[in-house]
């Protein structure tokens, strides 16, 4: 059980570190945006949703700690349940 949660955070890690393309230890919108028009998922407006949800302080980054927020809450304030679960971004974590 222990190996498994360790395989997993080193895959959210993998992840959060390729699409922090800038190697600053955050994302910005810019990359979140990069990050999910390389996966083909959502338009401009959409990526400023999931940012406006994510992005807990307001700084317009989403650090280490907001990336793993989503994962430890209910379904998100956005309309439509389940809308950072269901992109592929985080389904892929």
């Amino acid at each position: 059980m222990e190996d498994d949660e360790a395989h997993e955070q080193a895959d959210r890690d993998r992840i959060f570190k390729r699409f922090d393309t800038n190697g600053d230890g955050k994302r910005s919108t810019t990359e979140l945006g990069d990050c999910l028009k390389t996966l083909g998922s959502l338009t401009s407006y959409e990526v400023k949703r999931m940012m406006d949800e994510i992005d807990t302080d307001s700084d317009d980054y989403i650090s280490y700690h907001e990336f793993e927020l989503p994962r430890q809450r209910e379904p998100t304030k956005l309309s439509g349940v389940g809308f950072l679960e269901r992109t592929p971004f985080f389904s892929i974590v």
